[in-house]
């Protein structure tokens, strides 16, 4: 279910002028070919300590394949003052920056 319903105004704005487009270059993320992207645009409060646990598990089951590819979590930075704590409990589940 796709709850967006026009609350970002700078990703709409970045969009509509053009600063940035749909291609993961465009948003200084890794080519397909060289990496594997696992996005989540939920609101930060949405992620508690289950999901992040899950999430280090797949990652960590992810990069370990033969391809050896690397792994990437675009999270939406959404509300500011999540951030930090999420960022800490990531780390916490060796989960990089």
């Amino acid at each position: 279910v796709n709850e967006y319903n026009g609350g970002y105004p700078e990703v709409e704005e970045a969009l509509r002028s053009g600063g940035r487009g749909t291609h993961r270059a465009d948003w200084n993320l890794p080519d397909a070919t060289d990496a594997i992207l696992l996005a989540n645009f939920n609101q930060l409060y949405k992620i508690d300590p289950a999901i992040l646990s899950l999430w280090a598990r797949i990652l960590e089951a992810v990069s370990a394949r033969p391809d050896r590819r690397e792994v990437k979590m675009w999270l939406l930075k959404f509300p500011r003052m999540a951030v930090r704590r999420v960022e800490k409990e990531a780390r916490a589940r060796g989960i990089a920056d």
